[in-house]
């Protein structure tokens, strides 16, 4: 039989590990960690209109980009690279949030008036309104038959 000499094996696998596990931390670390991270949204309706409201505390309104594009309406935001650095020519020691960038996109039915869009940003919320087209009621008549 062949035995193998598992005292001589271990420790040489226990090093192993421990390189492995060594870099593997260090690189962990080093990696910058970003997750897309879409602002809440609500959207509700009443007769007239849609509303759609996104939380977007901290923002600038002048950094977002709201289109219409093919029935699509895209609501956009992208920081100026300056705002996403620290204040006073500082250095972060923590870092634990950034006003990264993002982009929704929600698919518009023919039932929205898209010449008619508003939106306003107040107290970290963006609120848009799309006003629904009129439908006119048919008309009902009777014919009389000749």
């Amino acid at each position: 039989m062949n035995y193998m000499n598992h005292n001589s094996s271990l420790p040489r696998l226990f090093k192993a590990m421990d390189q492995w596990l060594a870099h593997d931390m260090q690189s962990f670390e080093q990696k910058k960690f970003t997750r897309k991270v879409y602002p809440a949204t609500n959207i509700s309706e009443n007769e007239q209109v849609y509303f759609l409201e996104m939380i977007v505390p901290g923002r600038k309104k002048e950094d977002f980009k709201i289109e219409i594009n093919d029935n699509n309406l895209e609501v956009a935001y992208s920081p100026k690279p300056e705002e996403q650095s620290a204040p006073n020519e500082s250095k972060f020691i923590l870092k634990e949030f950034e006003l990264g960038s993002f982009k929704r996109i929600f698919k518009l039915d023919d039932s929205i008036q898209l010449d008619s869009l508003k939106a306003s940003y107040v107290n970290g919320i963006l609120k848009i309104e799309l006003p629904k087209k009129t439908v006119s009621q048919p008309t009902k008549r009777q014919i009389e038959i000749a």
